[in-house]
């Protein structure tokens, strides 16, 4: 009996041991139906063409909606300054400014950190920094931090700041927060426009100067508006498009060169066309670490998996997968011209058939006719140019971790928006799922 006990406990041990031990890339029992640690090469997938459009997300606001407390205390102790936009957090406890002064160029902005009761907290931007793209100016899911593209301004740009509040005297210390000034020395005001010095002014950046570039660079401050800092540092770039992950920790960025920006520019220009800049994707870590995703350009937003895990990109009629987190991150190339081909030619049938019955004569003008079938029965495709609903990715969306929706369509943004064309708007979608595993070799 007790040699019976002993082996049964005994194989009981090495049970768990040998449950413990598995092949590289096979998914846990626990876990078979995430595809969070399936590496994005190990992704398998299908296509669903024309499929249902996904739900639209939620917008917590439009681009002229400004929040009344802000704007109060501009029209009331700002008159030099002009609010141009307010982003609240997600919590809606702190509210980015941004705004310019007389005297700014066009495109250069300066930028404040608000309470959500319209008291100004501190100057983000020192003087010397100009906020460009305000459009890219993006709070992390988590309201702890807020990122924007920021660049050297003009010394001839730089307003006279002797009207500015006097800085208080700053004892030095080795913690930042009990200092009194904010990152250009101000400290807040009240409604009279005197110092307050009845409240906690914002802290001071105790170390060097930031260092500003002289080309578009991503920094980032916390949500008081302090511990400014940069995270991208190639000076050779400029970046135009962040994104965060859900989980707060990465961004999603587009860059190019100088050169390639200035050739879109003139470009569009020369067309009388908006102009849509276009990058190779990057991921870049909130600690600063930045990784090439590729080495081809896109005018398409990349998007996130929402476990973080991983990244989408578009390419044309392609789109990539991009591993985010792991030592070894892997890259998975989904080729989508066919499937867009055919299900194009059988789009544009219907829409010719539709065309025809509701007695439309300019039907054969708008839709040519596609290339013939051999009578043998052989599959032939479809001509590219015949096809007038046969477009590229204009967007992504990653709805849940299993599915990947993709739009296909013809977009012409002209400076006279009276002649700008979006036609042959059409959802896809991708289905995500683990590629089956082998259980091989032995457990070691």
């Amino acid at each position: 009996m007790f040699k019976s006990k002993k082996f049964f406990v005994f194989s009981f041990v090495m049970l768990g041991v040998f449950a413990g031990c598995r092949p590289a890339g096979v998914i846990p029992q626990g876990q078979a139906g995430s595809l969070h640690n399936v590496p994005a090469q190990r992704l398998s997938y299908s296509v669903d063409t024309d499929a249902l459009p996904p739900l639209e997300p939620e917008q917590p606001s439009t681009a002229d909606e400004r929040v009344a407390a802000v704007q109060a205390d501009f029209d009331q102790n700002r008159p030099q300054e002009l609010l141009d936009k307010t982003l609240p957090s997600p919590d809606k406890q702190r509210v980015l400014v941004i705004y310019h002064r007389a005297g700014d160029k066009e495109t250069e902005f300066r930028l404040d950190m608000y309470a959500a009761d319209g008291k100004l907290i501190g100057h983000v931007s020192p003087d010397s920094m100009a906020i460009s793209l305000p459009d890219a100016i993006a709070w992390a899911p988590d309201g702890s931090t807020a990122a924007f593209i920021g660049v050297t301004r003009a010394q001839s740009q730089i307003p006279a700041t002797a009207d500015a509040p006097t800085p208080p005297e700053v004892e030095p210390s080795d913690n930042a927060a009990n200092t009194a000034a904010n990152i250009d020395g101000n400290i807040p005001a009240n409604s009279s426009g005197n110092a307050n010095t009845n409240v906690p002014a914002p802290p001071v950046q105790t170390s060097a100067p930031i260092k500003i570039f002289a080309n578009e660079q991503i920094y980032t401050c916390n949500k008081e508006g302090a511990d400014l800092k940069y995270i991208s540092q190639r000076d050779t770039l400029i970046y135009f498009y962040l994104l965060w992950s859900p989980d707060s920790t990465m961004l999603a960025t587009l860059a190019c060169t100088p050169a390639e920006w200035q050739y879109g520019e003139l470009a569009a220009k020369s067309r009388a066309e908006e102009f849509r800049p276009f990058g190779r994707p990057r991921l870049i870590e909130k600690i600063g670490r930045e990784r090439l995703l590729d080495d081809n350009l896109t005018v398409v937003h990349p998007v996130w998996s929402p476990d973080s895990a991983k990244m989408a990109c578009a390419f044309d009629k392609d789109i990539k997968i991009y591993d985010s987190i792991g030592e070894l991150p892997t890259i998975a190339a989904i080729p989508l011209r066919i499937p867009l081909l055919t299900s194009s030619q059988r789009f544009d049938q219907l829409l010719r058939e539709e065309l025809k019955s509701s007695g439309n004569s300019n039907a054969p003008s708008n839709l040519p006719v596609p290339t013939p079938t051999p009578e043998q029965g052989v599959q032939v495709m479809p001509n590219e140019s015949d096809l007038v609903s046969f477009n590229p990715i204009v967007e992504l969306r990653w709805t849940d971790e299993k599915t990947l929706y993709f739009k296909t369509g013809y977009i012409k943004e002209m400076l006279d928006s009276r002649y700008s064309s979006y036609s042959y708007m059409r959802w896809h979608k991708l289905n995500f799922s683990a590629q089956a595993q082998t259980q091989t070799g032995a457990a070691r």
